[in-house]
């Protein structure tokens, strides 16, 4: 409980200890946020902790070289999450990328496609979306004979472009002509052992959407944070867990969309 005013002070003038300061310290100064910490809620776009609670029927997993491959059907939605991060180096990348843009290439109809980078560049843990577009081989509109058309494009964020990110992207992929829309975001995670894990999903990511774009979207990401709508709590190094991810993201997509370039 937090003290009285009047006791705290009697406390003071009455200890001159060392310990007695530092107890006055930490119950006087002590943030509001840290007291109420223990009630805050969690949240979670991962699949592979909800599907539990929703009654997902439909579960594969498998390993790859220490990942785990989760395949989960719910609600009539697709999903397929890889992780965790931390055996993404250990493992073959080659066959990760394989498995990976298999189950996008599955996803995807015929035609062009446009893979929207969601995020803020400027914020390393919302950065994922625009490095992973960045990474994107496009071959633009009829221009390569024999291959898929496939643009890029990096919405920005509402907060510094005044637009809102989905506005513009639908405008992008109506004037590409898009059959299909690939959106990469980073997602939020509950457990912070998930941090880094890969999803890729029918169902589209956050608002991306078929109902916005009118074609199917198939959503990409990562959990870089923790699902909290007043912190923003990550790992330390989630610098070098968002670059290692954006490779292999962009390498499974590129295999995807034009798998001729990498499978002979």
């Amino acid at each position: 409980m937090h003290l009285p005013i009047k006791f705290q002070i009697k406390l003071f003038y009455h200890f001159t200890s060392k310990k007695a300061i530092v107890f006055l310290v930490k119950r006087i100064f002590r943030p509001k946020i840290i007291r109420e910490g223990r009630k805050i809620k969690r949240t979670t776009e991962l699949a592979r902790e909800i599907y539990r609670k929703s009654g997902g029927t439909d579960i594969k997993k498998e390993r790859l070289g220490g990942a785990e491959i989760v395949r989960i059907e719910m609600d009539g939605r697709r999903y397929l999450t890889a992780g965790p991060s931390n055996v993404f180096k250990a493992c073959d990348q080659e066959l990760l990328c394989g498995r990976l843009s298999e189950y996008i290439e599955n996803l995807l109809p015929d035609g062009p496609v446009i893979v929207v980078g969601i995020g803020n560049i400027s914020l390393t843990p919302d950065s994922l979306g625009p490095k992973v577009a960045g990474k994107i081989c496009c071959t633009g509109k009829n221009a390569v004979k024999g291959l898929r058309d496939v643009a890029a494009f990096i919405p920005g964020v509402g907060g510094v472009t005044g637009i809102e990110s989905l506005d513009v992207s639908v405008c992008a992929a109506y004037s590409f002509g898009a059959a299909a829309v690939i959106a990469v975001d980073a997602i939020a995670a509950k457990s912070a052992k998930n941090l880094g894990c890969i999803q890729i999903s029918s169902a589209g990511i956050k608002n991306f959407s078929k109902s916005g774009f009118g074609v199917p979207v198939i959503g990409v990401g990562a959990a870089t944070v923790l699902g909290d709508d007043r912190f923003l709590i990550t790992k330390k190094d989630i610098d070098v867990t968002v670059t290692e991810i954006s490779e292999i993201l962009a390498r499974s997509i590129n295999m995807a969309l034009n798998p001729v370039l990498y499978r002979g």
